[in-house]
C-alpha cells in the first residue's frame, strides 16, 4: 500500500475507490449512512468514529453481506488513519473478521479480503498488541486452534510479527506455552509450533537475520518452565516447530544449514 500526502485520509481514498465500482446494495446503504461531506480531516474522522465503526461492524457481521471485500478495505483504511485511536475498537473488528474466516460458506474473495485486512491490521496495531500481549494471545487462540490449517498458518504469520518486536521474547514464549497447555488441544499445539517456526522464518527461502537468537530464546523459554507437565507439553510444541524448520530447509536451497546446527547445539545443552 502506498502512503498518502499530508492531510489526505486512507478512509476517504478507499471510499472513493469503492464508490466508483458500485459494489452492491450493502455498500450503497453503508455510504448513505455516512456524513461524507464531514470526513475530509483526521479530526472529523475521529469525531465520527463511533458511527463509522458501528456501521462497519454491522456490515461485517451480516452473513448475507455481499460487499465484504469493500468493508474489509474500509476497516483497514480506518485503522491506518486512526492508529492508536483505533485500539478501543480493534477487538470488535478482530471478532468480526475472524468469523468471516471460519465460515466455510463465504466466497473465496471475502475470505482473502478478511485475511489481508487482519494481517495488515496486526502490523498497524502491533504496539497495542504487544503492550497487551497476554490479552492479545488469548484473543488469537481460536485462530491458532482452528481445525483449518490455513487459518492456523495465517495466525502464526501475523502474530510472529508482533512477537519479533519484543525485547523479551523468552517471556512471551513461556506465556504462549502455558496458555496453550491449559487449553490442551492438538490443533492449538500445531498452531503454536507454526508460531515458533514463523518467528524464525525469513523471506526468499531463508531465515530471519536474528533467527539464531530467536530460537535460543524459544528453547530457553520452554526448558525454563517450572511445571514439569507444561514443560513436556512445550517440548512437544518445540519438536513440531523443528519439524517445520527441517521441512522448510529441505524445500529451499537458500536455507542455511548452520541454523539447524544451532538448534541442535542449543537443544543438546538442555538435555
Amino acid at each position: 500500500m502506498h502512503s498518502l500526502d499530508d492531510g489526505e485520509l486512507f478512509f476517504t481514498e478507499a471510499l472513493t475507490k469503492w464508490n466508483d465500482q458500485s459494489f452492491g446494495a450493502d455498500y450503497t446503504s453503508f455510504v448513505d449512512s455516512l456524513p461524507c461531506d464531514e470526513l475530509s480531516t483526521h479530526a472529523q474522522l475521529l469525531h465520527h468514529k463511533g458511527a463509522i465503526t458501528e456501521s462497519l461492524l454491522k456490515c461485517l457481521q451480516d452473513p448475507a453481506c455481499k460487499s465484504i471485500p469493500a468493508f474489509c478495505e474500509l476497516t483497514l483504511a480506518l485503522a491506518r488513519d486512526l492508529k492508536e485511536d483505533f485500539a478501543d475498537d480493534m477487538w470488535d473488528f478482530f471478532g468480526a473478521l475472524t468469523n468471516i474466516l471460519d465460515l466455510g460458506e463465504r466466497e473465496v474473495e471475502s475470505v482473502e479480503a478478511a485475511f489481508y485486512c487482519l494481517s495488515f491490521m496486526v502490523k498497524v496495531m502491533w504496539r497495542s498488541l504487544l503492550k497487551e500481549f497476554n490479552l492479545s494471545f488469548v484473543r488469537f487462540i481460536p485462530l491458532f486452534g482452528s481445525s483449518r490449517p490455513y487459518v492456523r498458518r495465517f495466525a502464526a504469520e501475523a502474530f510472529s510479527f508482533v512477537m519479533r518486536k519484543s525485547s523479551n521474547l523468552k517471556k512471551l514464549c513461556c506465556y504462549v506455552v502455558e496458555q496453550a497447555f491449559k487449553v490442551g488441544d492438538d490443533h492449538l499445539s500445531e498452531g503454536c509450533a507454526q508460531l515458533f517456526f514463523h518467528i524464525c522464518k525469513g523471506v526468499g527461502g531463508g531465515f530471519h537475520s536474528a533467527a539464531s537468537e530467536q530460537v535460543e530464546c524459544i528453547i530457553a523459554a520452554i526448558f525454563s518452565l517450572p511445571d514439569q507437565d507444561v514443560c513436556e507439553y512445550g517440548v512437544i510444541v518445540l519438536e513440531k516447530a523443528i519439524q517445520l524448520i527441517v521441512q522448510y530447509i529441505q524445500k529451499n536451497s537458500k536455507s542455511d544449514l548452520l541454523f539447524l546446527e544451532t538448534i541442535l547445539i542449543v537443544g543438546e545443552s538442555y538435555l
